[in-house]
């Protein structure tokens, strides 16, 4: 075993160790201090980009000159030591920066003046700073050395820009700055992160090394395709034939287990190692297991009182569908 790395935040209340065991990389945090501390996990180490996995140690994948971080661009990736901890992003936050969305693997896109990336660099848990590139956030077919983009130059294309910020303000301030360089507005909605816009290559350039642009892609008309999931999970049979649609229910579906190193379950204990799930015929309750280690003990779904055949229950996919059905209704 070797020692990599110790410390912890400003402020004192969190500390991490890191080590190699071997090839593999493990760490354990403590959030009291030192007093008591999370049980050793592997690390992954891997930034992953749409350009690809860049490992531990390696370079960034390059970008063309005019498609660089302009001096002035604010927009930074900062990748952890360890899993994200919310004392990690509370140091962020004291030394300017502002964390606006997570990357794999321990990784957040900030906002945060040049000026301050001294401070940001020399906190203990940071492992690398790196420029977030309008190249990072344009899809392929956009970037101009594909041979599917097709983009003359001065032709518009209608493209999607997906912001950081939810809601109207975000996207008001990139339709501001479209504007500004002469892209239209091809659709718009006050809620979510989406807005429609034509542009010439140059201007989507442009808007690719806005601050609030978290990426950018094609525009293509939408398609059904959810439908077949209804379909392949047996939903609209269950509907049709026993009348269930699912509203009311409160579920929770695991597919394929969970992410444990998922941001949503910093500070969290997330050793899973099994999961179980069986149906109560009694009280029509289907309970899903997991083990002591892991906070989440169950998790009760409570379901209508229809007359479902039990084979059903024995279905995880019906189950899923089921909560296909409810998405549905609610939309």
């Amino acid at each position: 075993m070797t020692v990599r790395s110790t410390g912890g935040d400003p402020s004192g209340g969190a500390k991490f160790a890191t080590w190699d065991e071997g090839t593999d990389r493990w760490f354990a945090y403590s959030r009291d201090g030192g007093a008591s501390w999370s049980p050793a996990r592997p690390l992954r180490q891997d930034l992953r980009l749409h350009d690809g996995s860049v490992g531990a140690g390696e370079m960034m994948p390059g970008v063309p000159a005019e498609y660089a971080l302009p001096a002035a661009g604010r927009l930074f990736l900062v990748q952890f030591k360890t899993t994200g901890l919310p004392e990690w992003r509370a140091a962020l936050a004291a030394a300017g920066a502002e964390v606006l969305s997570h990357v794999p693997h321990n990784g957040h896109v900030v906002r945060v003046d040049p000026a301050q990336l001294s401070a940001v660099r020399r906190l203990e848990f940071v492992e690398r700073v790196e420029p977030y590139h309008p190249w990072y956030r344009l899809d392929g077919q956009l970037r101009p050395a594909s041979p599917d983009a097709g983009l003359a130059r001065g032709v518009e294309e209608r493209i999607r820009v997906m912001t950081f910020e939810w809601g109207p303000e975000g996207k008001a301030r990139v339709i501001e700055a479209a504007e500004a360089v002469g892209a239209r507005v091809a659709a718009y909605w006050d809620s979510g992160r989406v807005v429609e816009l034509w542009a010439t290559p140059e201007q989507i350039r442009a808007l690719a090394a806005h601050d609030d642009v978290q990426w950018i892609d094609r525009w293509s008309a939408p398609e059904p395709d959810m439908d077949l999931v209804r379909q392949d999970a047996g939903t609209d049979q269950l509907e049709n034939t026993y009348g269930y649609c699912g509203q009311g229910v409160r579920g929770e579906v695991m597919d394929l287990g969970i992410q444990d190193d998922h941001p949503d379950f910093d500070g969290v204990n997330t050793v899973v190692e099994s999961w179980e799930m069986f149906p109560n015929p009694d009280s029509e309750i289907v309970k899903i297991f997991a083990p002591t280690e892991f906070e989440l003990v169950s998790i009760e779904i409570h379901t209508q009182s229809v007359p479902i055949p039990a084979a059903v229950w024995l279905l995880g996919s019906a189950i899923l569908g089921l909560a296909a059905v409810s998405r549905r209704r609610m939309a």
